[in-house]
């Protein structure tokens, strides 16, 4: 597996309930080369970030953490 840095506001994350699901996405043209899909196939999913955890993680985790890092750098300027 090649790891690469990808700016987080630019990527859309997919996720699909099986892999017949994104099939039809991809043949859609609905999914992005630069996109992250997730499907059952793609093992356990986190529900939290984490500096160790390979896995991939739920939206609402990452956009909890995107969120509480804003709001700390809104907060930071006042």
């Amino acid at each position: 597996m090649i790891s690469t840095e990808r700016e987080l506001h630019l990527m859309k994350v997919h996720v699909f309930n099986s892999e017949e699901e994104r099939a039809a996405a991809v043949a859609e043209g609905l999914i992005g080369e630069d996109d992250l899909v997730i499907t059952p196939e793609s093992g356990p999913i986190d529900s939290e970030m984490s500096d160790t955890s390979t896995n991939p993680v739920e939206n609402r985790a990452i956009k909890a953490y995107v969120d509480s890092a804003i709001a700390a750098a809104i907060a930071s300027l006042n």
